[in-house]
């Protein structure tokens, strides 16, 4: 999971988000991990995305107006920190599943939290949740969301799976080609200092 997070910041990074955001996206790809959510999907699905908007608008410096959604990593980054409250009603959130880590830091032992996005429901607490559907219904591109507090039962609240989704490999060479963009080119000086296959190559 903290190979996965990290992943998750340097591909965050390598579409063009700020190192804020970028750390969020690795806290989230821990909770749902963690959780048994197909996570990994859900935010290779939102940078790619991202990326695809980015480059349609040809901007320079990303900004959240270039995208015709609701970013998920900053919406429930403002949920989170107090800076929108619930409960909540919010149209057109891209990759819905990435708020759950967010709004895990609202459940209490008198009551969880629950996402609702039309016949889904996810209730959440404060490190697992439960849901109506299975895991890969709940990666829904796009959603009108409603956020409102549960009558806490942790008997409810278990898994809904733990295993790797089946499209995670190719989902992690996505976050991994996205990350690539944060790494510095190789130098002839670094090539000499050991960077690369360098000089001597001797296997």
């Amino acid at each position: 999971m903290s190979e996965a997070s990290s992943l998750a910041i340097k591909a965050a990074r390598g579409v063009g988000m700020p190192w804020g955001i970028a750390e969020e996206a690795g806290f989230a790809l821990r909770w749902l991990t963690r959780s048994g959510a197909p996570g990994v999907t859900a935010l290779c699905r939102y940078l790619s995305a991202y990326q695809g908007a980015m480059k349609m608008s040809g901007a320079d410096s990303p900004s959240e107006n270039t995208c015709e959604w609701i970013c998920p990593l900053r919406l429930g980054t403002a949920i989170s920190d107090g800076g929108i409250a619930l409960p909540l009603e919010q149209s057109n959130v891209r990759e819905p599943l990435l708020l759950l880590p967010f709004l895990a830091s609202h459940a209490t032992d008198s009551h969880s939290v629950v996402l609702e996005m039309g016949t889904i429901r996810i209730v959440i607490s404060d490190n697992r949740f439960s849901a109506n559907m299975v895991e890969t219904a709940l990666l829904v591109s796009k959603a009108e969301c409603t956020i409102d507090f549960w009558p806490a039962n942790r008997d409810e609240i278990q898994r809904i799976g733990n295993r790797v989704d089946s499209t995670a490999s190719e989902c992690i060479a996505t976050l991994a080609r996205f990350a690539h963009n944060t790494y510095a080119p190789a130098t002839e000086a670094s090539r000499f200092l050991g960077a690369g296959d360098g000089l001597n190559d001797n296997d």
